[in-house]
């Protein structure tokens, strides 16, 4: 509950609803509360590097978090993706449905369609190794792949891509033209150490301005009622000499 709170002020989403989005990834990813709290740090460190908001990371996390870790990725990888092709101009919804689209190209092996295992030997691999290698390093053969076919002569590339990973999968298409997109999402999380930490250090930032501010107010406060307090002094005290007869005669009545 204090690690929503905090992500919440430091994503600038309410606590409740980072509190059921990081509940459902938590679940569905099979993490420990520190796991969660580190992926939130990622999450908080690409929104800062990246044009990615975290809200949308979030949503994104909550739509695929489970799928990436099927195919291999861990949490924070499969954020950078996502922060990649959300960054390059695509929804959250978009950029999932492009990343589970991808994923189940690589790992679909024996199951390859015609189209996917000739768009495969047009890049010089093999479906059922390529699934393999996806099994050993994610991130790598992802890479390879998309290296390929930024290889390949530009009037093929399209229809490569779109019988490999489908005509769904359209937010990919950024990552192959930026090879730097890519690899600067997947650079920002490559090192824990640069990201440990981040969301609880974007709170104290916020939790000072909001601190300042409110005591900012306060000092308003009593200011106007020292104000008020001055200039009805004498009106209250004049009152009060004119009740003390009064109330001493009732008080011996």
């Amino acid at each position: 509950a204090e690690m929503a709170a905090k992500v919440g002020v430091a994503f600038d989403i309410p606590a409740n609803q980072v509190g059921d989005s990081l509940a459902k990834i938590k679940t569905a990813l099979g993490m420990t509360v520190t796991e969660v709290s580190n992926l939130s740090d990622a999450i908080n460190h690409l929104s800062n590097t990246s044009a990615s908001s975290a809200p949308d990371l979030l949503n994104f996390m909550e739509r695929v978090g489970s799928v990436g870790k099927q195919y291999g990725f861990t949490a924070e990888q499969t954020a950078a993706l996502g922060s990649a092709m959300i960054a390059a101009g695509a929804p959250a919804e978009v950029a999932a449905t492009s990343f589970r689209n991808v994923g189940r190209a690589l790992a679909r092996g024996t199951s390859a369609t015609k189209s996917q295992r000739k768009a495969f030997k047009l890049l010089g691999l093999d479906s059922k190794k390529v699934a393999k290698s996806l099994n050993e390093d994610a991130v790598g053969t992802l890479k390879d792949v998309i290296e390929r076919i930024r290889a390949l002569p530009e009037h093929v590339r399209a229809s490569t891509i779109s019988d490999l990973f489908g005509d769904e999968a359209r937010a990919i298409m950024p990552l192959i033209e930026n090879a730097e997109l890519l690899e600067g999402a997947l650079s920002s999380v490559a090192d824990e150490t640069a990201y440990a930490g981040s969301a609880q250090r974007e709170f104290e930032v916020r939790a000072k301005t909001t601190a300042n501010t409110l005591q900012l107010l306060q000092n308003q406060i009593k200011e106007m009622s020292i104000r008020i307090g001055t200039a009805l002094l004498p009106g209250i005290e004049n009152t009060a000499r004119a009740l003390m007869p009064v109330l001493a005669a009732i008080a011996g009545w």
